[in-house]
């Protein structure tokens, strides 16, 4: 179901790092799955994006923060995607929430 979203997704575990990208990433980065793991992702990160992208990442997911930022990514053929706009959101958070709402 998420490889058919018209977006791309990507899954972190409690470490940090991702575990799972959806197609619409892959194909967007001609990267394998393997590649992508862990921290691999951050290697199409733009050096000019990077320190940013990875701070604003490390503090909002320490703190279990839903968070938005903005950082260019490179494309299968290399060049810089304009700006990639990142939501992230906890969603085991957000399912706690709504089942508490549900039984309120």
């Amino acid at each position: 179901m998420m490889d058919a979203a018209p977006v791309m997704i990507w899954v972190s575990g409690t470490d940090k790092g991702c575990v799972w990208f959806n197609r619409p990433w892959l194909t967007f980065t001609g990267r394998g799955l393997a590649q992508e793991m862990g921290n691999g992702w951050s290697e199409g990160v733009h050096r000019d994006d990077f320190d940013r992208c990875i701070e604003l990442y490390t503090s909002h997911f320490d703190d279990r923060k839903d968070f938005r930022m903005q950082y260019r990514l490179r494309r299968h053929d290399a060049l810089i995607a304009g700006l990639m706009i990142l939501e992230c959101l906890d969603l085991p958070a957000m399912v706690r929430s709504l089942a508490t709402s549900a039984h309120a």
